[in-house]
């Protein structure tokens, strides 16, 4: 089975498409980093002797912030800040547990959970970080335009490579999603729906490329070519 994504993983085909385009760019992403850690010291705390986030978990939000965030959220006045805080906090928590330094899911750390909490909320409020959501928004719309060109290829691949592929519940369009729940919401299977009946010049389907429709294309597309030629996909050669 080739799955990009299953109702246990942690980051969606399309946000790791992103943090892998961070890798075509290691000094300007080094350079951001440096910069966002600067801006938001002030955030951080300090328990029993310890900084609050610890360094990998302050950089693992960064990662995942240019990894997941929303097409919809351009600029730091967007309502949708109150519902993404929300999903990076669960994010955090359960990811700084699986990692079993600071806390865990056997001997969870409240205080350290606590204080990463904090500072996850004070990063993405607004009229706190300014400063680093301007720095952030520019730079994060870069990597994701890259992220799709990347998304769009991994998908082709998944369709075409030897074995049965699988497409995961509304992975159609652009897949931005955390760990469970964030990755079981609701699937708005009727906007699918619509898209594909709408078909629409692929021109167009590029120069709109945040809605998701260009990589919806390429699966209905790419499933129509193995309905049309199955003996290919089931016994061809692989070069």
């Amino acid at each position: 089975m080739l799955a990009m994504a299953t109702h246990d993983h942690k980051r969606g085909p399309d946000v790791r498409a992103r943090i892998a385009a961070l890798s075509e760019m290691p000094t300007e992403w080094r350079r951001r980093v440096r910069r966002w850690a600067t801006l938001n010291r002030f955030k951080r705390q300090e328990v029993d002797g310890q900084r609050v986030p610890g360094r990998n978990d302050e950089y693992l939000l960064y990662q995942t912030l240019v990894g997941a965030w929303p097409l919809e959220i351009t600029t730091p006045e967007d309502p949708g800040f109150v519902q993404l805080a929300e999903r990076i906090v669960g994010y955090m928590i359960k990811a700084s547990r699986e990692a079993k330094l600071r806390t865990s899911w056997t001997a969870p750390d409240a205080d350290y959970e606590a204080g990463l909490e904090r500072f996850v909320r004070r990063v993405l409020d607004p009229q706190d970080s300014r400063a680093f959501l301007s720095d952030l928004l520019p730079f994060q719309a870069e990597v994701a335009l890259i992220g799709a060109v990347n998304g769009l290829a991994q998908v082709l691949l998944e369709l075409t490579a030897p074995g049965v592929p699988d497409t995961y519940q509304g992975a159609e369009l652009w897949d931005l999603s955390l760990v469970d729940p964030d990755n079981r919401r609701p699937v708005d299977y009727d906007l699918r729906a619509r898209f594909l009946q709408q078909q629409a010049p692929v021109r167009s389907l590029l120069q709109n490329w945040p809605d998701g429709r260009i990589k919806q294309h390429v699966v209905a597309k790419t499933l129509a070519l193995r309905r049309a030629e199955p003996e290919l996909f089931a016994s061809g050669t692989y070069a």
